[in-house]
């Protein structure tokens, strides 16, 4: 049974305990505390094959995506996608660095220091 302190940061985003977290993600510890800031990452893939290594990303960082929409933008040639995002800022600098790291994906986010 969760202290009703706990449960009350729980709720408000300021902590997360690693045993909800997914499979790979980067925490280590029993919990994290760091607050939850809200943000938009823009991606535009290039050449499809890039999709496979991209969805497995957005996958592993699923705890924090909170929407998505994809544009199939035919008369340019590109996938166009934007994620709304609510996460710790290292978690969604991490997701993006990810990205980032993928031939023929671009990508952007802001964040929010909310």
């Amino acid at each position: 049974m969760l202290k009703a302190s706990f449960r009350a940061a729980l709720q408000k985003g300021f902590c997360a305990p690693a045993a909800f977290a997914p499979e790979g993600s980067l925490q280590t510890k029993d919990i994290i505390m760091e607050e939850n800031r809200l943000g938009i990452v823009g991606i535009i893939v290039e050449n499809i094959e890039a999709s496979a290594a991209l969805n497995a990303i957005l996958h592993q960082y699923a705890d924090i995506i909170v929407g998505r929409l994809g544009i199939p933008y035919r008369d340019r040639g590109v996938s166009i996608i934007s994620l709304a995002v609510d996460g710790s800022n290292e978690a969604i600098s991490a997701m993006t660095g990810k990205i980032g790291q993928l031939e023929h994906v671009s990508v952007k986010s802001v964040i929010t220091k909310m």
